[in-house]
């Protein structure tokens, strides 16, 4: 309806309602520009509608059918329009509207060669070589110093590893040789760059818009350290370029290409939505923190940065903080494996999450730590082992957010209720003293329970904190003596462990 208000004055109609100046304005604007050029463009002009909310849920069907009943209506009486075309928004879609602003950049390179590839689903891709005075185009600010533009490198599973990192060694040594720098081409294995445009502007000259280099993070930083070595600028490089909007397509390249060294699974978690809406997350957290943290999504992604080593929170610590916490698996401690990384996606880093449960625990985590080493908030003779008060730590964080908060765990899917569970938790973090009180209380408890939990099969006062910890009957067994309820836990488990009749199988 409003779409044929916004037209009335080009199809000689009077508007229903009132209109505010600004679309009156534009109104205007266009019924100006369609009965002034209309006649004389060869195609019909496309419009373009945008329904935009900051709700978390996809459109309903009910919607979606009455968008579709609308769009028929509007075909058959805007018939000057050459098409018409809905899209709903929501707040991921203008989150990654934001992301792309804060990655602007444009440059125009000329290459020594080409070839064009066709790819189905690939609007445009070329394997070319160039000399670095062209690719320093790409990767070097304009500023006075000429320093690395490092948000080209977002979409890497890695930042920077370092000079002395040993595959950046042997660039090195190969750039700074006057005997091996011209093999340089036939040694490296290239660049790869996606780019969201990729413009020919004339033979062999290309104009790149808004693009990430996906996979060559090492080779072009080191590349920088050496931007002044003799002769380095006639130094070919071989880059790959490609034009996609597919984000399918471009995971599978960012995959591909960083599959030639070997890449953990874990890491490449980086590449999806949700790790790096948790990064952002964590980047925010950071403003007026005393003791901020980092959440280093990419290896090496704060290694030039002047921040303090156990405040940088890595993909696999987050990982165990996270599933000890949230999940109520802290036996799950020892057993970082195959399992564990294979429910990435799905438990772990689901993009249907919320960032602030997973920095909750990176907090909490942190606050712990501080408290045992600082003020020994608690210390047990009985630890036989020297990870054994690391593994515990992971209990600890468990039974601390149930004594913190009396009622039930919420979802991490639930935006609302989440937040408003995680903030009371974060409160409590924030004061130090608060903080220092209960999680005194947390381990008075703990070692309470797994006093009660020996003593039920084994009859001793000898409390085998390395055996027990490893069991999720443990777990378990806590969790029903403090009727806990998690409704991220599985249906089956949460009943089990609501029944009360829980097995010890402390024989293991």
């Amino acid at each position: 309806m409003q779409l044929k208000i916004f037209f009335a004055d080009y199809r000689d109609k009077k508007p229903f309602y009132s209109r505010s100046q600004k679309v009156q304005e534009k109104a205007n604007l266009a019924s100006h520009l369609l009965k002034t050029y209309i006649k004389n463009i060869r195609k019909r002009p496309e419009c373009k509608i945008y329904y935009i909310s900051i709700s978390h849920k996809d459109a309903e069907s009910k919607i979606k059918n009455k968008q579709l009943r609308l769009l028929k209506e509007l075909e058959e009486e805007l018939t000057f329009l050459s098409s018409i075309n809905f899209s709903f928004w929501g707040y991921k879609d203008i989150e990654k509207l934001y992301r792309q602003t804060q990655l602007q950049v444009e440059t125009t390179i000329k290459v020594n060669n080409s070839f064009d590839l066709e790819v189905p689903g690939v609007e445009k891709a070329y394997i070319t070589t160039m000399s670095f005075s062209e690719f320093r185009k790409i990767i070097l600010r304009e500023d006075e110093d000429k320093s690395i533009r490092d948000f080209i490198f977002y979409d890497n599973v890695r930042g920077f590893l370092g000079e002395e990192n040993r595959i950046n060694e042997g660039i090195k040594q190969t750039l700074e040789s006057d005997d091996k720098i011209y093999l340089f081409p036939i040694l490296n294995n290239g660049v790869t760059i996606i780019t969201q445009e990729l413009h020919i502007v004339k033979d062999k000259t290309y104009r790149l818009v808004d693009y990430q280099i996906v996979n060559g993070c090492q080779t072009s930083h080191v590349l920088n350290i050496c931007k002044n070595v003799s002769n380095i600028d006639d130094t070919i490089i071989l880059v790959k370029i490609i034009e996609t909007d597919n984000d399918n397509i471009r995971n599978e390249i960012i995959k591909a290409t960083n599959s030639q060294t070997e890449v953990q699974k874990e890491l490449l978690a980086a590449l999806s939505d949700f790790n790096k809406k948790l990064d952002e997350y964590y980047e925010i957290q950071k403003s007026g923190h005393q003791k901020p943290l980092y959440y280093e999504r990419r290896p090496g992604q704060f290694l030039r940065q002047d921040v303090i080593k156990n405040r940088i929170i890595k993909i696999r610590p987050q990982i165990k903080t996270f599933t000890a916490m949230f999940l109520d698996e802290p036996h799950n401690f020892s057993y970082f494996d195959k399992k564990l990384i294979d429910r990435i996606g799905n438990d772990i880093f689901a993009n249907s999450h919320y960032p602030i449960p997973y920095y909750t625990s990176s907090w909490a985590f942190y606050q712990l730590n501080y408290l045992y080493k600082k003020l020994k908030i608690y210390v047990n003779l009985n630890y036989e082992k020297k990870d054994t008060s690391t593994k515990v730590k992971y209990y600890l964080l468990m039974i601390f957010k149930y004594i913190v908060s009396d009622s039930d765990c919420p979802s991490c899917k639930n935006k609302k209720d989440i937040e408003k569970y995680c903030e009371t938790i974060i409160s409590i973090l924030n004061d130090i003293e608060k903080c220092e009180e209960i999680f005194i209380q947390t381990n008075d408890k703990f070692n309470t329970l797994a006093q009660q939990y020996y003593q039920k099969s084994n009859n001793s006062d000898f409390i085998d904190y390395e055996k027990i910890c490893k069991q999720q009957a443990f777990t378990d067994f806590i969790l029903s003596e403090l009727n806990a309820t998690n409704k991220n836990l599985p249906r089956i488990r949460q009943n089990h462990i609501n029944s009360k009749q829980l097995l010890l199988p402390l024989e293991n």
